[in-house]
């Protein structure tokens, strides 16, 4: 169970991760019936790649308080 800035930072990232698919999407959508949005892809790579590090980063943190409690 991931609990404390772990968990808030996996929890952050799945957000931005979530956001910068629905925006891919929406953007393909647009592309396809011609009105696309000049900031999407940026946007959405903003999202994907913070929401990445931050999940990234909070599963790292877990791992390695895993490792602390258990003594290894």
């Amino acid at each position: 169970m991931r609990s404390g800035l772990s968990g808030v930072l996996v929890a952050f990232g799945t957000i931005l991760l979530a956001f910068g698919i629905t925006i891919v999407i929406i953007e393909l959508l647009a592309i396809r019936y011609g009105t696309p949005h000049s900031i999407a892809p940026l946007l959405a790579g903003i999202c994907l790649v913070g929401g990445g590090i931050l999940a990234g980063a909070g599963t790292m943190m877990n791992r390695a308080a895993d490792k602390r409690a258990s003594g290894s």
